[in-house]
């Protein structure tokens, strides 16, 4: 509070004290910077007054902080309160336990500092006149009103910001976990993309050639070098789809590990009315289907690996997600240091802030759609092969075979190639 009630003097000393007290006073004025007077004067009551012998007389009450004239304890409203309550003590006689106390006196300590503040403001009664003191005892009780208040309005704004931040965060999680639900049930309810098994992507250079490669040893698993037919806008725009388009033409292209496709079935996936029954007719057209063999297995591959590192970019991510309902995707992330050095040494360049936007995402869509991404991280590839395809081939619901380091079930599959 900023006004408080201040004790002053009560000049009942003997003739003969008056002089130190005096002293006392002057040096306590010169110390002080703010030219408050502080005076510490030890009351004693007279024993003839009171009955009492010279012994009990030395038991008495002491002061402090009291001003000299109405001017300087009106100066004193501002004061600490704690500052002035610590020097108000009770000097209690040496070796006793308990304070020799007059009938009717308070006997604990709580009741005699009350005690203590009514004789003190009865003495400024005295001093300053009572219509002074009222206004004083007004003025503090309308401050600690204010002091109250306000606290009272700090803790309702505490109370109220915790309410709104928890009701706040409580209703984000609700609806994270709504969208999670909501997609969960969305994909649940969608058809499988038939006959697609995985999808890999990852930012050019970031090992997702050497990562498909292994996936299409699995039994009955193949798929071309790179796809990139879900990049057009509609099965019509494929051709729009470069270069990719022209890799799979088998009038332009002569690799084995691309579709080879003919003029007829290229219209034909054209006039498909969704990716999905396009990547059928791919299936049952392209000689990577129709010519490898799997015995064992299977006569021939018919599920398919899409792999295509442009899948991740940002504004084809997702988009992609919503294109093959349920089918798993691996991501492949390389160091940016590294991948960096690799684009150099090709003539490219990778900023950091494009980076750092594409595995954001990532991050995104795998809380979007949960369980449906894998981040292979390519250190983890180079340092524990035969561990990271593990739990790769595990998240596609396959099994790892160390043999496959040897390309030995992809060989098999050109076996009787021609």
């Amino acid at each position: 509070t900023s006004a408080h009630v201040a004790t002053t003097m009560i000049q009942v000393a003997n003739a003969s004290e008056s002089a130190a007290t005096s002293s006392t006073m002057n040096k306590l004025d010169d110390e002080n910077d703010d030219n408050r007077t502080n005076q510490f004067i030890r009351i004693r009551k007279n024993s003839n007054d009171s009955g009492r012998n010279s012994e009990d007389s030395d038991s008495a009450i002491t002061f402090a902080n009291a001003a000299t004239d109405r001017t300087k304890f009106l100066s004193l409203q501002n004061y600490n309160k704690e500052k002035i309550e610590n020097i108000i003590n009770v000097k209690k006689d040496t070796g006793r336990t308990k304070e020799i106390l007059k009938e009717g006196e308070p006997t604990n300590t709580a009741e005699w500092r009350e005690h203590e503040e009514e004789v003190a403001k009865a003495n400024i009664v005295k001093t300053l006149g009572q219509g002074s003191v009222a206004e004083i005892l007004k003025e503090e009780k309308r401050e600690k009103g204010k002091v109250k208040n306000r606290d009272k309005e700090k803790e309702k704004d505490q109370d109220e910001s915790k309410f709104e931040r928890d009701h706040r965060n409580s209703n984000h999680e609700k609806t994270l976990k709504e969208e999670q639900k909501d997609e969960a049930t969305k994909q649940s309810t969608q058809p499988s993309f038939p006959n697609l098994r995985a999808l890999v992507v990852g930012l050019e250079h970031s090992g997702t050639t050497i990562t498909g490669r292994l996936i299409m040893n699995a039994p009955c698993i193949i798929g071309a070098t790179e796809t990139g037919y879900l990049l057009a806008k509609t099965p019509g725009e494929i051709h729009r789809v470069r270069p990719w388009f022209e890799w799979h033409s088998a009038e332009r292209g002569s690799n084995k590990m691309m579709y080879r496709l003919q003029p007829n079935d290229i219209d034909d996936m054209k006039n498909a009315k969704d990716f999905m029954e396009m990547y059928d007719i791919l299936r049952h057209r392209s000689h990577l289907f129709n010519d490898l063999n799997d015995e064992k297995y299977c006569d021939r591959p018919y599920q398919m690996v899409d792999k295509t590192p442009r899948y991740i970019y940002p504004e084809y991510f997702e988009m992609i997600l919503e294109r093959t309902p349920n089918v798993p995707v691996i991501v492949l992330q390389r160091p940016f240091e590294s991948l960096e050095k690799s684009w150099a040494q090709r003539k490219s360049v990778l900023r950091r802030d494009w980076y750092d936007l594409v595995f954001d995402n990532v991050d995104k869509m795998r809380k979007k759609y949960p369980k449906r991404i894998f981040v292979l991280q390519y250190n983890e590839l180079m340092d524990d092969p035969d561990l990271t395809m593990t739990n790769v081939f595990e998240f596609l619901g396959l099994k790892w075979d160390h043999q496959y380091f040897k390309m030995t079930g992809l060989k098999k599959k050109f076996l009787h190639y021609d």
